[in-house]
């Protein structure tokens, strides 16, 4: 029996059992806009390639979940268990939240060295299954890049929907966040934080 839990402009998410196992089934949205030959092949691709990012992503060692069976345009994933970042993240004290900001650096940095960008690395795309255990989610939008624009961007996104949840914090959550960014991703991290701060200026200016 299949149990809506999300629908986006993209997919829809339902939760299901898979021969046993508790499940998730992403099933991307045929689009009647797009020429059906045309969207069917786009649908197909995505599907795809968010397949084998999930698997490369997890052979880096970032945590994310685990895939159980891929149709044309489906998924389906095991079913990650936990709280979000966003419902958890201001009732966090201090100690906790540096551990866990240290362990999200850990993740994004694990995931840029193997070539991915995440593009939604938002407070509800981080599932804390426990203090030690934080898994990564939702790979919709994830791309194959080795670009520091593209990854600064990644860690820009991270640190506006951080400041949207607990800005009196932001500070204190990057900094930990940086230092275990910094130690996963080596020399790499710094040119990235570099371009980091350059977007930020960026934005600063247009907002002017």
């Amino acid at each position: 029996m299949e149990k809506l839990i999300a629908s986006g402009a993209e997919a829809k998410i339902y939760e299901i059992d898979f021969f046993g196992i508790p499940a998730v089934k992403k099933v991307r949205i045929k689009k009647d806009y797009r020429i059906p030959e045309l969207d069917s092949l786009l649908r197909k691709r995505r599907t795809s390639k968010e397949a084998k990012a999930l698997h490369r992503a997890k052979k880096f060692g970032v945590p994310c979940p685990s895939i159980l069976d891929i149709h044309e345009y489906e998924i389906v994933m095991e079913k990650v268990d936990g709280i979000t970042l966003r419902d958890l993240l201001v009732e966090l004290r201090d100690e906790d939240l540096a551990m866990i900001s240290n362990l999200l650096g850990v993740i994004v940095g694990r995931l840029h060295k193997a070539g991915l960008v995440h593009n939604d690395l938002t407070g509800v795309n981080f599932i804390l299954m426990n203090q030690e255990k934080i898994c990564l989610i939702d790979f919709g939008l994830v791309e194959f890049s080795e670009d520091c624009e593209d990854r600064a961007v990644d860690l820009h996104v991270f640190k506006q929907s951080i400041a949207a949840i607990d800005p009196k914090r932001l500070d204190f959550i990057m900094d930990r966040f940086i230092e275990g960014y910094s130690k996963e991703f080596g020399e790499r991290a710094k040119e990235v934080l570099a371009r980091l701060k350059s977007i930020e200026r960026r934005g600063r200016y247009k907002t002017r």
